[in-house]
């Protein structure tokens, strides 16, 4: 417990939180280098995007909003962001998807 005193953390402490620590990059993706990643994610090669993590919810968009998120990058209406874990627990390095499954699914040549 904390009594005015310094509190110093130990190794195990410490290597938890280095663990967990969030780094956010930006980058821009092309439709086609996109499905390449999700693609390699199906393989689960190095670099593949996994669409379906345990924590995702079941797909929901009906061709309406499928058609929506189609005809934005037709238009070349960016599409909101999609959000990544790096996941570094296996054997290779893949990425999670956090947010962005459905938009991603929405793509007829990914579902």
């Amino acid at each position: 417990s904390y009594n005015g005193e310094r509190c110093s953390m130990n190794a195990v402490q410490q290597e938890v939180i280095n663990k967990w620590t969030c780094e956010v990059k930006r980058d821009s993706l092309t439709v086609a280098s996109l499905v390449e990643k999700i693609d390699k994610g199906y393989k689960r090669e190095p670099s593949g995007i996994i669409l379906d993590p345990i924590y995702q919810r079941e797909y929901k968009f009906t061709g309406k909003k499928e058609s929506s998120i189609i005809e934005s990058l037709i238009l070349n209406i960016p599409i909101p962001v999609i959000y990544l874990s790096q996941d570094i627990e296996q054997d290779i390095i893949v990425f999670n998807m956090i947010d962005g499954m459905h938009r991603c699914k929405s793509l007829p040549i990914i579902a």
